[in-house]
């Protein structure tokens, strides 16, 4: 992993972000908007105030729409963006992306996690966006060349979750069997599979890659239901942090490793199309921490107490790792080294945010050293 290399690939390219207004969405746009890149993005009106996209000021650095992706074609703010986006790169993350919401509200995250993709995939199958000359030179437009239509094949990266896979109580690799037991995991499953089917089933022209994404976090998520905006909130309501799962095991790692995965994958099958395909993305198994753990940690940098309520939101994996050796075989490797340093970039976010500090300029700043990390 190179920062040069991450620059030459997105400097003045036109990437694309579904579920821009979201806590990885916002991430993005401003890892993108560092490396040069033309953001743009749509994603549903943020229900949080306090989260990254309004501290990190996306608006200013990305064109935002505000809009539903499952929305109908007659109504569709998904097609009007994307024409005028005419994007290089799609990186698609907008989901209903909570397990305890998928129990309580399973029609919207089907249809979301479901048919939202399933609507990118038609859309930019039959768009013909224009091709650019680089896109010509290279060749990329052979095929359809033949109808006397030039169009650029786009990379795109669908971000699904470690959740797509049939619990086995060892780190688990892309080859294993997927499943789904709740709504929120059936429905990353499905999502994945429908870009699976895209790509080799009815050949759609564009480049299409699936990342499994092991447990993110990272400053400026304040989403219901999460270990680290719970421990946020309680924080500064002086109340305790009500643990449900304190000995479940996951592959926490930060928001920029998972990212740069993101990245890495599409720029690398734009490059070559031999690199689409599945991956994994988390830390190495035996960074993996038990929940307590990270809560312990984030102890050291915030005032807080917590206590194991056992409450149940229904059937959640005690054990969660990810094989990333194929990942690395790419060239990727975690900016932050370990949990410790994970969780201290964590916590000096949200100090600093408390404080009103300009989170812009401090996100963009931990993206600056981040990524000046891979020449150390």
């Amino acid at each position: 992993m190179n920062r040069l290399n991450f620059i030459e690939a997105y400097k003045d390219k036109n990437v694309y972000i579904t579920g821009i207004t979201g806590f990885k969405g916002g991430w993005l746009a401003l890892m993108l908007h560092y490396l040069g890149a033309n953001v743009s993005g749509i994603g549903l009106e943020p229900d949080q105030d306090d989260g990254i996209f309004y501290h990190g000021k996306i608006n200013e650095i990305a064109n935002v729409t505000i809009g539903d992706i499952t929305a109908n074609a007659n109504v569709s703010k998904l097609i009007p963006s994307l024409i005028e986006a005419n994007p290089d790169y799609i990186i698609h993350m907008a989901a209903q992306p909570i397990v305890s919401e998928g129990y309580k509200d399973p029609f919207n995250t089907f249809h979301t996690n479901i048919m939202g993709t399933v609507m990118l995939h038609e859309i930019i199958r039959g768009l013909r966006l224009p091709a650019s000359c680089e896109d010509l030179r290279n060749g990329f437009s052979k095929k359809l060349d033949e109808h006397n239509i030039s169009c650029k094949r786009v990379s795109v990266v669908n971000v699904t979750t470690d959740k797509v896979y049939k619990e086995i109580d060892r780190p688990l690799k892309e080859s294993d069997e997927m499943f789904g037991f709740d709504p929120y995991s059936l429905s990353k499953t499905c999502s994945d599979m429908i870009s699976t089917c895209y790509r080799n089933a009815l050949n759609s022209p564009h480049y299409i890659s699936t990342v499994r994404a092991g447990n993110v976090i990272g400053g400026g998520d304040m989403a219901p239901n999460r270990i680290i905006p719970d421990i946020v909130r309680a924080t500064e309501a002086g109340e305790l942090v009500e643990i449900r799962s304190p000995y479940s095991v996951r592959p926490y790692q930060h928001v920029f490793d998972a990212l740069s995965a993101y990245l890495l994958v599409g720029m690398l099958q734009r490059r070559n199309p031999i690199y689409q395909g599945e991956y994994n993305v988390g830390p190495d198994p035996h960074q993996t921490m038990e929940t307590y753990e990270l809560v312990e940690k984030m102890k050291q940098h915030l005032n807080f107490n917590w206590k194991n309520t056992g409450k149940s939101i229904g059937k959640e994996s005690n054990y969660l790792a990810l094989d990333n050796h194929k990942i690395k075989s790419i060239g990727w490797r975690p900016a932050y080294a370990n949990n410790d340093e994970v969780v201290k970039a964590v916590s000096e976010w949200y100090n600093k945010a408390t404080q009103g500090k300009n989170m812009q300029k401090f996100t963009l700043n931990q993206i600056k050293e981040a990524f000046e990390s891979y020449e150390k």
